[in-house]
C-alpha cells in the first residue's frame, strides 16, 4: 500500500511540476481573460497527461519483450568490437538471451497510469470551458 501512494506521489508530483512549467511559461499568472486561462490550464493537462502515459506505454511494451531483439543487436554489436578474446562460439544465443531476460521481467506499477487519465479529463474539462466561454 505505502508503494502505491508514493507511486501516486511522485506521478502526481512529476504531473504537477509539467502544468506548472508550462503555465510558467505561457504566463498564466498575469492572465485577466478566463479563455486564456482555461486555454492555458486545457494545454498543460494534456500535455502531463501525454507525457504519463507515453511513459506508462513505453514501459508496458518493453514488460512484453518488444525490446529484446534492439537490445540483444546492441549487445552483440559491442561484443564484436570488444578487445577482449570472448570468442563468437561462447557468446550467447538470442534464444538464451531472450530466456534469461523473461526470468528477470519486473512488474511495472500500471495503476500510475490513473493520474495521467485523471490529467487527460481535467484537460477535456478545462477544453470545454474554453470553448463555453470563447467568443471567436
Amino acid at each position: 500500500m505505502k508503494k502505491k501512494l508514493l507511486g501516486y506521489g511522485i506521478t502526481t508530483a512529476i504531473a504537477l511540476a509539467l502544468i506548472l512549467a508550462y503555465s510558467l511559461i505561457k504566463n498564466l499568472f498575469n492572465q485577466t481573460n478566463i479563455t486564456e486561462i482555461y486555454k492555458i490550464l486545457s494545454d498543460g493537462f494534456f500535455i502531463a497527461a501525454v507525457m504519463i502515459l507515453a511513459v506508462v506505454a513505453m514501459s508496458w511494451l518493453a514488460s512484453k519483450g518488444t525490446f529484446y531483439s534492439l537490445s540483444y543487436a546492441v549487445k552483440m554489436l559491442f561484443s564484436l568490437h570488444n578487445w577482449s578474446k570472448t570468442k563468437y562460439r561462447d557468446r550467447q544465443s538470442y534464444a538464451d538471451y531472450v530466456a534469461e531476460r523473461q526470468s528477470k521481467v519486473g512488474y511495472f506499477p500500471f495503476y500510475v497510469s490513473w493520474v495521467g487519465f485523471i490529467c487527460l479529463a481535467l484537460a477535456v474539462v478545462f477544453m470545454l470551458l474554453f470553448n463555453k466561454y470563447y467568443v471567436g
